[in-house]
C-alpha cells in the first residue's frame, strides 16, 4: 500500500471490502465537500442506512483530521470538519487505485503535522496557464492535500480593475473575475487561493510606463551581476508608491476570501541608492523598509486580512525583527541545499511574529530541476517549521528567464513537500517516486518517478555547485538577456568538453528509452508526458550548441554540430509553442521563444562564417 502524503497511523485488520459497482453513501451535514469528491471518483447515491460509506462526525479529532475504517460491511469516515472527511476521501481515492476491486481491511488514523501546506506558482514570467491548467494544478495540490495556494504576480500578468488603459488588445492577463472562479474551484476541494502581488521591487513593468518612470529609486536603473538592470524597486519615501500598490491591490482584497494576502516586498536593489540613499544615510536601509512594509500590513489588516512578507530583507537587519507587527507573517524564502532555515526560523521564533518556511521545486534556472538541492531543501524547511513552531511551508515554483521548464518537473518536488509537511517518516523520496509511479501517473512499468528524479541530477556534471541554478542557463540567461558576446563565454564551459558532453548526451539518449517505457493509465497527465519529453529534446540540443561553441571542437565535428543544430532549432522550437498553447495562454510567448532563436541564429552566423 503506497499513501502519500503517508499516514500516522495504519493498522490492517483481517477482511478487505469488496468494492461496489455503484456506492451507497450515508452522509451528513459536514460531509458535502467528501461527497461531492467521491462522486468525481465513483458512482454513487445517497442513503440513510446501509451504506457502503458512513460519514460519522467526532467532535475530538482536529480540523483536518479523520479516522478511515474499512472492514467487510464498508467503510466509516469519522471527521469533525468538512477538511477532515474531504482528506479521508483523498486517502480512499488511492486506495481505489491500487485497489479497485477489493479494498484492504485497516484502520487509518490521520492528521496533518503543520497547518499550512502551500504552494506558489509563479505566473510573471511569460507563462500565464489558462484555466483549465489552472484547475487541473488545483486538483493535483487537493490530491496532496496543499490547503493553500497563490499565483505569484508581478507587472500586468494581472488585470487590475481601474487600470485598463494599461493593457494591450493582445494581452492575455488573469482577470479578477478569473480569480474569483478559480478561488470557488479551489475552496471546493478545501484549498485557500491567496492573493499574491508585489508593491516594492520585480516593478520593472510599472515603471516602464511613464506614468509611473519617476517613482523609481534609480529612473535610470542600476548596474548589477555585471549588466544593467532596468528600474524595478518603486521609491517608498514617495507616497504616490503606496498609493499605487493599494489602488492596485484593493479590488483583489475585497475579492479575496482568503484570511492572507502576500505581499512579498522582496528583493529591492535599489532601495538605499538613488533617491533612498540620503535618507538611507540618516535612518538605515533597515528603517526605511520597515516604515513601508507596516503601511502596507496596516492596508491589509483594515480588510480584516494577514500580510506575507518575505524575509530576505528583513533578515538582514535583525535588529529590527522585533519591531515587526504582529499581524503579518513572515515567510523566510531559501532555495538551496545548505539555506539556514534552522537558523533563521529560530530567531523569528525568538520575536513572537508568526513565520512559514519557503523551500523551492528547484525547477527554475535549470531546465529539468536540482534533484538533490531539491530534497534537501525542502526537508529543512518542514524540519524548521515543526521544530520551531511555524505556520507551515510554501513551496516555490518560479519562472526566471521566461519559464521554460515543463510543469511535469515540478512533479516530485510537489509529492515531497507534500510528505515531509503533513508526516515526519522516513523514505519520504521514495514514497514520493512511488506515488507518481502508482497514483499520478499509474504508470504500469514504474518508471517515471525515477526517471524525473535523475533529470534533475545533470547538474553533477558541473565543476561546483551554482546557487539557485545550473551551469545550463549561462547559455540561456546570456541569450534571454541578449548579451552580444554570450558565445564567448561557453568555449570553456564544462558542458561542451568532449568527455562531459558525450555522458551528457549517453544519459540523454537513456532518458529517452526509459520515457518510451512509461505506460500512463491517467490520460490527464499525457500531455504533461509529451511535454516532458519534449524539454528533454530541448535539454540535447542545449548540450550540442555547448559542445558546437566549445574551443576544443575539432572543425568538422563543429561544422557536423552546427549542421545538425540548424535542422533542430526551428523543430524545437516550434514544437516548444505547440507545447505552451496547450496549457498556457499565449501571453509573452515570443519573449520566451526570443531566447531559442538568438541562439539559434548566432549558431547559424558561426555556420555560414564556416
Amino acid at each position: 500500500m503506497n499513501l502519500l502524503p503517508g499516514v500516522k497511523h495504519l493498522t490492517y485488520t483481517p477482511q478487505p471490502f469488496a468494492v461496489p459497482t455503484t456506492w451507497v453513501v450515508q452522509s451528513n451535514p459536514l460531509s458535502k465537500a467528501a461527497s461531492d469528491e467521491l462522486k468525481r471518483i465513483v458512482k454513487l447515491q445517497l442513503a440513510t442506512s446501509m451504506a457502503h460509506l458512513r460519514f460519522v462526525l467526532n467532535a475530538n479529532l482536529g480540523k483536518e483530521g479523520y479516522v478511515l475504517t474499512i472492514d467487510p460491511s464498508g467503510v466509516s469516515i469519522e471527521h469533525a470538519t468538512p477538511n477532515g472527511a474531504f482528506y479521508a476521501i483523498k486517502t480512499l481515492k488511492q486506495l481505489l487505485i491500487q485497489y479497485p476491486s477489493r479494498l484492504p481491511g485497516c484502520v487509518i488514523t490521520d492528521e496533518p503535522e503543520l497547518p499550512v501546506r502551500g504552494y506558489l506558482l509563479d505566473i510573471s514570467r511569460n507563462k500565464i496557464p489558462t484555466m483549465a491548467t489552472l484547475m487541473g494544478i488545483a486538483d493535483l495540490l487537493a490530491d496532496l492535500k496543499y490547503n493553500h495556494f497563490e499565483l505569484y504576480v508581478e507587472g500586468f500578468s494581472f488585470k487590475y480593475p481601474g487600470f485598463d488603459a494599461l493593457y494591450g488588445p493582445h494581452d492575455t492577463p488573469l482577470t479578477l473575475n478569473e480569480f474569483m472562479r478559480l478561488q470557488r474551484y479551489c475552496a471546493a476541494r478545501m484549498i485557500d487561493l491567496v492573493p499574491n502581488h508585489n508593491g516594492l521591487g520585480h516593478m520593472s513593468a510599472w515603471l516602464a510606463l511613464p506614468a509611473y518612470k519617476d517613482l523609481a529609486v534609480m529612473e535610470e536603473g542600476m548596474y548589477m551581476w555585471g549588466a544593467h538592470r532596468a528600474p524595478s524597486t518603486v521609491n517608498p519615501l514617495d507616497p504616490r508608491s503606496l498609493n499605487l500598490v493599494k489602488a492596485y491591490t484593493t479590488p483583489v482584497l475585497k475579492a479575496s476570501k482568503s484570511h492572507y494576502f502576500h505581499l512579498n516586498l522582496d528583493e529591492p536593489y535599489e532601495l538605499g541608492h538613488g533617491k533612498t540613499e540620503a535618507k538611507a544615510n540618516e535612518v538605515g536601509v533597515g528603517r526605511i523598509y520597515l516604515d513601508y512594509l507596516k503601511e502596507l500590513v496596516s492596508h491589509v489588516a483594515a480588510h480584516k486580512k494577514t500580510a506575507l512578507v518575505w524575509g530576505d530583507i528583513l533578515n538582514q537587519y535583525p535588529e529590527l525583527l522585533g519591531e515587526l507587527p504582529k499581524n503579518m507573517v513572515f515567510v523566510d524564502w531559501g532555495y538551496d541545499a545548505d539555506y539556514p532555515f534552522e537558523t533563521s526560523l529560530k530567531r523569528i521564533a525568538e520575536t513572537g511574529v508568526r513565520f512559514m518556511a519557503a523551500p523551492g521545486t528547484s525547477t527554475w534556472n535549470s531546465l529539468l530541476g536540482r534533484t538533490t538541492d531539491m530534497v534537501e531543501n525542502i526537508a529543512n524547511a518542514c524540519a524548521a517549521v515543526k521544530h520551531h513552531g511555524g505556520e507551515g511551508v510554501l513551496l516555490t515554483d518560479w519562472g526566471d528567464a521566461g519559464h521554460p521548464q515543463p510543469f511535469a518537473a515540478s512533479w516530485l518536488p510537489l509529492a515531497l513537500c507534500a510528505q515531509q509537511s503533513w508526516s515526519t517518516r522516513e523514505g519520504a523520496m521514495h514514497n514520493a517516486t512511488a506515488y507518481l509511479n502508482t497514483i499520478l501517473i499509474q504508470d504500469a512499468n514504474a518508471m517515471i518517478g525515477s526517471l524525473v528524479a535523475d533529470l534533475g541530477r545533470y547538474d553533477r556534471y558541473q565543476r561546483t555547485p551554482k546557487p539557485n541554478a545550473t551551469d545550463l542557463m549561462t547559455l540561456f540567461y546570456q541569450a534571454y538577456s541578449q548579451t552580444p558576446s554570450f558565445a564567448e563565454h561557453l568555449k570553456n564551459h564544462r558542458f561542451g568538453e568532449p568527455e562531459i558532453n558525450g555522458l551528457m548526451l549517453r544519459e540523454i539518449k537513456d532518458w529517452r528509452l526509459r520515457l518510451k517505457l512509461v505506460k500512463s493509465k491517467n490520460s490527464a497527465q499525457r500531455p504533461q508526458l509529451k511535454a516532458l519529453g519534449e524539454s528533454i529534446d530541448l535539454f540535447e540540443t542545449l548540450i550540442l550548441t555547448y559542445r558546437a561553441l566549445h574551443q576544443d571542437t575539432p572543425s568538422r565535428l563543429r561544422r557536423k554540430t552546427l549542421k545538425k543544430l540548424a535542422n533542430e532549432w526551428p523543430i524545437r522550437i516550434r514544437r516548444f509553442r505547440t507545447q505552451w498553447l496547450r496549457a498556457n495562454r499565449i501571453s509573452q510567448l515570443d519573449d520566451t521563444v526570443g531566447t531559442f532563436e538568438r541562439i539559434a541564429d548566432h549558431l547559424q552566423t558561426i555556420a555560414d562564417a564556416d
